[in-house]
């Protein structure tokens, strides 16, 4: 237990053993971001700005799962890792880059909302409900990357890396508002568990917190994440 404390104290928050120039493309992707943002605060209007910031919220939020996802995948499968660190469950390998990934999202998620404020002279950002979106995407993401990982030593196909964020990009709400979607299409895309963190992030940030109306969501959310860690037990023990 004390080496496997000690591993995550360790790997959460330092760039030792990775790939570093890998692991902060997520966060330059965010700084380019921001400077558009700061940019557009000269020639945007309030309502503009904040639908601008709404996409970029979403589209990062998309970029924190894949690099989640990606990032690990190369990391857990570095020359030497697995003799390295066989001692360590491959459940808890994944954990320190997906914390790191997370608190620089947050942070930038936090930078673009201040921007906004700028032009709307009102902080629009629910910080409790952002948090309570983004621990679920935690929970979320933790077994979607063993299964990543898993699937890749199978599948070798070259882009599958790239059509992993088109599919990621194409099945959340990130360019697209819910409720213009046909009500049908809404529905099958709500089955995704990863449209309900993207879309409850976008939302936290343009002042909708999490209310007793999400109730529903939440239940289907948590069903099926259940489903799928009982799946990822089965393939563990395998």
């Amino acid at each position: 237990m004390n080496d496997k404390i000690s591993y995550l104290w360790r790997k959460t928050f330092t760039f030792k053993g990775r790939y570093v120039v890998k692991s902060l493309i997520p966060t330059f992707i965010y700084i380019f971001f921001a400077i558009i943002l700061a940019v557009g605060l000269s020639f945007l209007s309030a309502s503009q700005m904040t639908r601008i910031t709404y996409v970029v919220i979403g589209l990062t939020a998309a970029v924190w799962l894949y690099s989640s996802t990606i990032l690990n995948y190369y990391e857990i499968n570095r020359k030497d890792s697995i003799i390295k660190m066989n001692y360590i469950p491959i459940y808890l390998r994944v954990i320190p880059t997906i914390v790191f990934q997370t608190v620089i999202y947050l942070l930038f998620t936090i930078i673009y909302s201040a921007i906004l404020s700028i032009k709307t002279t009102e902080f629009m950002l629910r910080i409790v409900s952002l948090g309570y979106y983004v621990l679920l995407g935690m929970i979320l993401i933790i077994p979607f990357t063993i299964f990543y990982i898993e699937f890749r030593q199978h599948f070798k196909y070259k882009y599958i890396d790239v059509t992993l964020f088109i599919l990621l990009i194409l099945l959340t709400p990130v360019f697209y508002i819910s409720e213009n979607l046909p009500s049908v299409l809404e529905n099958i895309l709500v089955l995704n568990p990863f449209y309900y963190i993207v879309y409850g992030i976008e939302l936290s940030a343009v002042k909708v917190s999490w209310s007793t109306n999400r109730i529903p969501n939440d239940i289907l959310f948590l069903s099926e994440v259940t489903l799928i860690y009982m799946a990822l037990y089965r393939l563990y023990t395998k």
